[in-house]
């Protein structure tokens, strides 16, 4: 059976060259049997993340047009 799409293609980088080009906090995908090959334990970690913690962050905005410029 011949395998579909691009084949996957990887490239090594140290930390210190990747660290270049993105910030401390910048995510990276992963893949998850990588991490676990390395000990990282997931626990209990859902698929998809809470919809109750993005609203939470989301601020409404009000606003009231008074006047046009014509």
């Amino acid at each position: 059976m011949k395998s579909q799409g691009r084949p996957a293609v990887y490239h090594s980088l140290t930390y210190e060259e990747l660290g270049e080009y993105v910030g401390a906090k910048a995510l990276i995908p992963i893949k998850k049997n990588w991490l676990e090959n390395l000990g990282f334990d997931f626990g209990e970690v859902s698929e998809k993340p809470q919809q109750s913690t993005v609203k939470e962050q989301l601020q409404e905005i009000k606003y009231q047009i008074t006047e046009f410029d014509a």
